[in-house]
């Protein structure tokens, strides 16, 4: 912050320059945290009030973390390996074969987890708002204590496996449960990661995690979305249309990046040996791309694969982006065309007769 424009954020994303020192502002631990698990268990008619409701509480701070809703396949890729056995005529899960597989593992619909922070009238105020707003669409669990070494946190870690179990969840659900907690505490875990092994692997690695090595194949796209119930639900029901068409199974998680806007991770596994599959993803990947910017619903970042392309409906912003590219390194030597930021040579002209005028 200073005074003038704000320049920081240029260097973001971008190829106007080399960051060689940059600053990470870490929030201070706070006085209490717990950690609250929602599992979505509503119709499906009911979601988009679900949706607005969960707008509410984080704009008023009750939820402050950035949560991720996964639905029921996303669950899925955490806690197990892809069923082929289950696999019919289709090229993905049946919705009968997708309920029989999440039995098995006592997984809703859409789950999330998020930390709650403050002092302790502050964490009784944000559990008290949550069960009274969340509970009338599915079931929440407050099971931050489980980390704790005093007595209460090591009966909760006894008792909580037994009373999940007898709710259907399996040990593979309940080994997700301290890497969850503890990522809201901002300590690292590779537990999630692993998952870019469920389709292409019999199980997944413990350690030496490498996906690129281990020939995983993964895509997937984050278009930005409103969060409210219409602009939310347009966009799942968009998405679902799209994994149908190219037949993948459907992969969304719904990421809170601020009372605003969420994120909508949609991504597809496939086996990076099946030139098929590859096709099949890399079809889907390019209209996932092209359907949601025709919505006006761009992503938040893209790959190399949509790179020259991906400021195509902001020709305003990539012109004047290029001019400035065009002032910090006319020659185009830093990562050339990344987020289609060319050096904009059709006003080299104007520009040079500007700096000779001075």
């Amino acid at each position: 912050m200073g005074v003038g424009p704000y320049l920081d954020g240029l260097f973001t994303q971008s190829n106007l320059g080399i960051v060689v020192k940059a600053g990470i502002w870490l929030m201070p631990a706070p006085e209490s945290f717990d950690w609250a698990a929602f599992e979505y268990t509503a119709t499906e008619e009911q979601f988009g009030a679900f949706i607005d409701d969960l707008r509410k509480l984080v704009f008023q701070g009750v939820i402050r973390s950035r949560p991720h809703l996964a639905n029921d396949f996303a669950m899925m890729c955490i806690v197990s390996q892809y069923p082929f056995d289950l696999i019919g005529k289709e090229r993905y899960l049946s919705d009968s074969a997708m309920k029989q597989w999440c039995k098995q593992h006592g997984v809703a619909g859409w789950t999330f987890g998020c930390g709650l922070y403050g002092s302790s009238s502050e964490i009784r105020f944000q559990k008290r708002e949550i069960k009274r707003v969340l509970m009338r669409y599915g079931q929440v669990q407050f099971l931050g204590a489980v980390i704790k070494d005093n007595w209460y946190g090591k009966l909760l870690r006894r008792i909580a496996p037994i009373v999940n179990r007898a709710k259907g969840k399996s040990a593979a659900f309940m080994d997700a449960l301290i890497p969850g907690i503890n990522l809201f505490r901002g300590i690292p875990t590779d537990h999630f990661v692993r998952q870019v092994y469920f389709k292409s692997h019999s199980q997944k690695p413990h350690g030496n995690i490498d996906p690129a090595r281990d020939q995983c194949g993964l895509l997937w796209l984050g278009p930005v979305v409103p969060f409210t119930s219409t602009h939310v639900v347009n966009a799942i029901n968009l998405a679902k249309e799209i994994f149908r068409r190219h037949e993948f199974d459907f992969f969304v998680e719904i990421i809170i990046e601020s009372p605003r806007a969420i994120i909508l991770l949609v991504g597809v596994f496939y086996q990076r040996n099946d030139a098929q599959e590859i096709d099949r993803a890399t079809k889907w990947y390019k209209e996932m791309r092209e359907q949601f910017l025709d919505q006006g619903y761009p992503p938040y970042r893209v790959t190399t694969m949509s790179m020259p392309e991906s400021m195509k409906n902001n020709p305003v912003a990539r012109q004047f982006l290029g001019e400035i590219k065009h002032a910090v390194d006319p020659n185009s030597l830093l990562a050339p065309g990344r987020y289609g930021v060319k050096v904009a040579t059709d006003n080299t002209e104007v520009v040079t007769q500007s700096v000779n005028q001075d």
